[in-house]
């Protein structure tokens, strides 16, 4: 049984995810995942980053999977304005998103996950 009002409104993916993707080199489909979609936005776990928006673990999740299937292009503003206006992450700006790709891009998704846990 899931504790589900721990988590901010959004779809819950089992740990395994990470560890299958990071032993893979590739990023699973996250549907085979997926352990629950809590619906109500009360109470929450977020990544906390020092003088930043909270990003959830699905956005970061989401930012360097759109980044990763996207290298070339990630590198853009337009890429990320893209994102945005398809609202792809809903409520994050372009620039956000991109500043967040442009700083943790280079230590990989699973050591910034374990940092960013860590450190809340």
């Amino acid at each position: 049984m899931h504790k589900e009002n721990v988590y901010f409104r959004g779809k819950v993916y089992k740990a395994h995810w990470l560890v299958d993707s990071v032993k893979d080199q590739f990023l699973h489909d996250p549907k085979d995942y997926l352990a629950f979609e809590k619906k109500d936005s009360k109470g929450g776990l977020t990544l906390l980053l020092k003088n930043h928006t909270p990003y959830t673990i699905t956005e970061a999740i989401k930012i360097f999977d759109l980044a990763l299937n996207n290298k070339t292009q990630a590198r853009g503003a337009s890429f990320w304005k893209k994102i945005e206006d398809d609202q792809i992450i809903p409520k994050r700006t372009s620039e956000s998103m991109r500043s967040f790709w442009k700083q943790h891009s280079n230590q990989g998704l699973e050591i910034y996950l374990k940092h960013a846990i860590e450190n809340q």
